[in-house]
C-alpha cells in the first residue's frame, strides 16, 4: 500500500519486481509513469486511483499475471505499449475520457475475451489489438474515423466486427491472419484501405464502397 502523501513514483521504480502480487496506489497520483511496473511478472491486481489522467509508456508491459484492470474515468491518455504482452490479461475497462487507443496498447494479450471501446474513441493506432487471440467480437464506436496498421492482425477468434460509418481509413493489414471472421462490411464512408487488410486464404465475404481508394 502507498500512502497518500507520495504525490509521485519515478520511472521504472518498481519494473522487474517479480515477487510483487497486488500494489494499491497513492491516491494523490497523476500520473503513472515510464515503466513503472514493468515486468511484473507476477502482479495480478492494481488499483488505479481516481487522482489519475496519464498512463504512460510501457506502464504495464509484460505483466504476466494481470487478470483485470479497472481504468477511472479521469484518465484521458494511455500511452504505448501500455499493457502489452500482459498475457493473463481477461478483462479491462476503459474510460469514456479517452479519444485514442495508442499503438500496441494491448498487444500479445492473449487471453482477451472482450473489450468495449468508448464512444470517445476518434483513432485505433497501430497494432492495438494486435495478436489478441481470443477476442471474438469487436463493436468499434461511431467515434472512430481511422483505424490503424495491423490494429486487429493475428486476433485468431474474431467473428463479427462492425465498422461504423464514421470511419474512413483502415490501415494495412488491419484484420489480417483473422481466420474466424467470415463477413465484413466496408461502409461508404471509407475512402482508403491499405495494403492486405484481409487473410485471402479464408473464406470472406466483403462488401464495399465501389468509389473506394485501394
Amino acid at each position: 500500500v502507498i500512502p497518500s502523501s507520495v504525490t509521485n513514483i519515478d520511472d521504472n521504480a518498481f519494473a522487474g519486481c517479480n515477487s510483487l502480487k497486488r500494489v494499491h496506489l497513492s491516491s494523490s497520483l497523476t500520473e503513472i509513469k515510464y515503466s513503472l511496473f514493468e515486468n511484473c511478472s507476477s502482479l495480478e491486481e492494481i488499483e488505479i486511483p481516481s487522482s489519475v489522467t496519464k498512463i504512460s509508456y510501457a506502464a504495464f508491459k509484460n505483466c504476466k499475471s494481470l487478470k483485470h484492470v479497472k481504468i477511472p474515468s479521469t484518465v484521458t491518455f494511455i500511452s504505448k505499449f501500455a499493457f502489452a504482452n500482459c498475457e493473463s490479461l481477461i478483462n479491462i475497462e476503459l474510460p469514456s475520457s479517452l479519444t485514442v487507443i495508442n499503438q500496441n496498447t494491448f498487444n500479445v494479450c492473449k487471453k482477451l475475451l472482450s473489450i468495449k471501446i468508448p464512444p470517445s474513441v476518434k483513432s485505433i493506432q497501430n497494432n492495438a489489438f494486435r495478436n489478441c487471440y481470443s477476442i471474438k467480437q469487436i463493436v468499434i464506436p461511431s467515434s472512430v474515423k481511422i483505424i490503424g496498421e495491423k490494429s486487429f492482425a493475428y486476433c485468431k477468434s474474431l467473428k463479427n466486427v462492425q465498422i461504423p460509418s464514421s470511419v474512413v481509413e483502415i490501415g494495412s493489414y488491419a484484420f489480417a491472419c483473422c481466420p474466424s471472421l467470415k463477413k465484413f462490411t466496408i461502409p461508404q464512408t471509407v475512402t482508403k484501405i491499405g495494403n492486405g487488410i484481409f487473410d485471402l486464404r479464408i473464406k470472406l465475404t466483403i462488401e464495399f464502397n465501389k468509389n473506394l481508394l485501394i
